[in-house]
């Protein structure tokens, strides 16, 4: 995605049946979102909501709070199934990642934020697919071996390089060697470093 196209940078929003989709499921797919399901009527959600406030605050637009009236958005309840509240969770490209009911200390809801957060590890190996030069995605899956993203990237710049094949083939033979088991214990990618040795076409995959 482009620059340009980035949801703007925020830290806390509300969030309603008719926005769920844009400003929840999209957008944990550029970053974490804390989903807080609550009411004016519930002691303990206005007890939490000031503490998620602080806590995804410190992250510094490195995780988003949703707030969600559920008396007002029966939906996004309906879709979650709560049946208490307050009740939390945590959405990671689109996916929850983690959730908690009830009210929480501090120190406990930042160990929830924080473990939405990508690792030091997994964050190198985003930036290096992103470089998407050949020495990045060989370190990228010196990081994570098994990795389509990086695999498939590696395969289409050497077949780009070469002139060899077509993109969709490359990345479909690629991507499918992933999951074949090798008695030499070698990782998937190491294929394509045989690959660009040779320089060889093949009409099948590996």
């Amino acid at each position: 995605m482009e620059a340009h196209d980035r949801l703007p940078t925020l830290t806390s929003m509300d969030v309603t049946d008719a926005t769920f989709q844009t400003e929840v499921i999209d957008r944990s797919r550029q970053v974490p979102v804390v989903v807080d399901l609550w009411a004016e009527w519930c002691g303990p959600c206005t007890a939490l909501g000031p503490i998620l406030e602080k806590v995804v605050g410190e992250t510094g637009g490195q995780v988003v709070l949703a707030k969600v009236d559920i008396d007002k958005n029966p939906g996004v309840a309906q879709a979650f199934q709560v049946q208490s509240i307050p009740a939390v969770f945590g959405l990671v490209d689109g996916q929850v990642a983690g959730s908690f009911v009830g009210a929480q200390g501090e120190e406990a809801v930042r160990a929830f934020v924080e473990g939405l957060l990508p690792t030091e590890e997994v964050s190198e190996m985003e930036r290096l697919v992103a470089a998407g030069d050949e020495a990045s995605l060989i370190a990228a899956l010196a990081i994570e071996n098994d990795n389509v993203e990086a695999v498939t990237a590696l395969a289409l710049l050497l077949v780009e390089r070469s002139g060899e094949g077509d993109r969709e083939a490359a990345s479909s033979c690629w991507s499918g060697s992933l999951s074949r088991p090798r008695h030499d214990g070698s990782p998937p990618w190491h294929e394509l470093s045989q690959w660009r040795t040779s320089r060889q076409p093949s009409a099948s995959c590996f």
